[in-house]
């Protein structure tokens, strides 16, 4: 019998991803905190990662679905500690992009990640990782397409 996406009173169907997302951001939260970063300062290390020639701030706030204030708030410290480069593109337009040392940081992460995914999924199958690992895809890539439109970048950045 598949999932019932159905509503009813009590919302179950839609506190279980909630509690799931809270669950891994607070494992993921307490493993970073031992590195001295953040989740937010995490986030932020992961998405510049992911655009090796760089992004701008603006990209970084629409990309992330977060206001500019936050984005320069956050960016600034993590340059400060050296985990990202601000690079001038074209006169007035600067671009981030992470350190060496940021990239080893950024390695960091995506290993805990990973950890609390196999911690999370130790119970499933591989044909069950591959189903969830299948629609997270597809859901991931209707977002990304949302977000990178509105802000004009393409698919595959």
């Amino acid at each position: 019998m598949g999932y019932n996406f159905e509503f009813d009173g009590d919302c179950i169907e839609l506190m279980f991803p909630i509690k799931l997302k809270l669950y891994f951001l607070e494992k993921l939260g307490q493993k970073l905190g031992t590195y001295g970063i953040t989740l937010t300062q995490a986030c932020f290390l992961a998405e510049i990662g992911r655009h090796e020639d760089g992004i701008s701030l603006v990209d970084i706030s629409h990309m992330m679905n977060v206001s500019k204030a936050l984005t320069t708030k956050v960016v600034k410290l993590l340059i400060n500690r050296k985990y990202v480069n601000n690079v001038p593109k074209n006169g007035r337009t600067y671009s981030v992009t992470l350190t060496p040392f940021g990239e080893d940081v950024r390695s960091v992460i995506i290993g805990e990640y990973r950890q609390i995914t196999d911690h999370i999924l130790a119970t499933t199958t591989d044909d069950e990782k591959k189903v969830i690992a299948d629609v997270l895809t597809k859901v991931n890539v209707i977002i990304d397409k949302e977000l990178r439109s509105a802000v004009g970048l393409r698919s595959g950045v």
